[in-house]
C-alpha cells in the first residue's frame, strides 16, 4: 500500500511539472550530441571528436560545444529541484521563461510583497530567480527580482552562482540539500537587500547626487554648456543622458528628492529606454543578465547607504 501511495504521489508530481513546464514554454529537453567531422581522406565519411553540442530537442539547434564531462541540466530537473526546495519555506513557483531561442531558462518563486515604501507608499513584489544556462556560458545561478508597482520597474539583484555544484552532483538528494541550504541563505540576503530600499526612500538627494549617477552611466558632464557637450560627446552620449536625466525626474517627482527616486528613475530608463536584441524577453534579458542588469547594479551600488 506504502508503495501505491509513493507511486501516486509520485506521478501526480510528474503531471504538475509536466504543466508547469508547458505554461512556461519549457517543457523540451536538452541532449549532449557528439560533433563530427569531414574525414580528410574521404569525403563521404565522418569521424567523432572529443567534442559535443548541446542541442534543443525540439528545434535542432545547437547552443553550445562542450567537452565530454559536461552535464545537462534539465528543465524538467531544474523545476523538480527548485519545487521541492521551495516547498521547505512554504513558497512556490510562480513564473518562468527563456532567454535566446532557451540558451537560458528562468524559474520564479514568489516571496511576497513590500509596502509603503517611500512618500507615495510603493509596493514591490518580490522573487527569488533561479536561471540555468544550456549554451555553457553560465551554472546554475540565483537573484532576488523585484518588480515596483506604481511604475512596473523591474530590478534584478544578482545572488550568486552555484559553480559546478547542481550540474555535476550526481545525487538528486545530494541536490536538493544543497539548494535548501542555498534558499536559507538566500532568504537572508533578501532582508538585507530589501531594507535597503526603505532607508533609501528616507535618504535625500539633489542635483549634484543625479549629475554623478548620470556622469557615471553615460561619461556626460552635466554641469556642461550644450555648445560645449556637442562639442566634446556624441549624439548618442548626449541623448542617453537626456533620457536617463528626464526618467530620474519623473520618478523623484512621484517618489520624492531621494535615493529612492533617483534609483527607480535609472530602472524606469533601463527597462524602457535602454536598447535591446529584437527577441522575445529582451527587455528581461536585459534587467537579468545583460546591459541593463549592470547599470541597475552599478548604481545600486553607487546610492548604497
Amino acid at each position: 500500500m506504502n508503495d501505491l501511495i509513493i507511486a501516486e504521489n509520485s506521478a501526480h508530481k510528474g503531471e504538475q511539472i509536466m504543466e508547469m513546464l508547458e505554461q512556461f514554454d519549457l517543457f523540451w529537453e536538452v541532449k549532449k550530441v557528439n560533433l563530427k567531422i569531414q574525414d580528410p581522406k574521404d569525403s563521404e565519411n565522418m569521424l567523432s571528436t572529443d567534442y559535443f553540442g548541446t542541442q534543443r530537442q525540439d528545434t535542432g539547434h545547437t547552443f553550445a560545444c562542450v567537452k565530454e564531462g559536461y552535464q545537462v541540466l534539465q528543465n524538467w530537473e531544474l523545476a523538480d529541484l527548485i519545487q521541492e526546495a521551495a516547498g521547505d519555506f512554504d513558497l512556490e513557483i510562480c513564473r518562468g521563461g527563456q532567454f535566446n531561442g532557451g540558451a537560458k531558462v528562468y524559474l520564479q518563486i514568489c516571496t511576497g510583497t513590500l509596502k509603503n515604501i517611500g512618500i507615495n507608499n510603493d509596493q514591490v513584489k518580490k522573487y527569488i530567480t533561479a536561471i540555468n544556462s544550456h549554451d555553457a556560458s553560465t551554472s546554475l545561478g540565483f537573484g532576488m527580482t523585484n518588480t515596483t508597482i506604481s511604475c512596473s520597474n523591474t530590478f534584478h539583484s544578482a545572488y550568486k552562482q552555484m559553480q559546478s555544484k547542481i550540474r555535476h552532483t550526481q545525487s538528486m538528494q545530494e541536490k536538493l540539500q544543497i539548494l535548501r541550504n542555498e534558499f536559507a541563505q538566500i532568504q537572508e540576503h533578501e532582508q538585507t537587500l530589501y531594507s535597503q530600499f526603505f532607508k533609501m526612500a528616507e535618504r535625500p538627494a539633489d542635483n549634484d547626487d543625479v549629475k554623478r549617477i548620470v556622469t557615471n552611466i553615460t561619461g556626460i558632464d552635466l554641469n556642461k554648456t550644450m555648445e560645449q557637450a556637442k562639442a566634446d560627446y556624441s549624439t548618442v552620449q548626449i541623448n542617453k543622458a537626456g533620457q536617463l536625466t528626464a526618467r530620474i525626474s519623473e520618478e523623484m517627482t512621484i517618489k520624492g528628492k531621494t535615493l529612492w527616486g533617483l534609483f527607480n528613475g535609472v530602472t524606469k530608463y533601463t527597462n524602457y529606454d535602454l536598447s535591446t536584441p529584437k527577441r522575445e524577453n529582451a527587455t528581461l534579458e536585459s534587467l537579468m543578465i545583460g546591459g541593463g542588469s549592470k547599470i541597475n547594479n552599478k548604481v545600486f551600488e553607487l546610492v548604497n547607504v
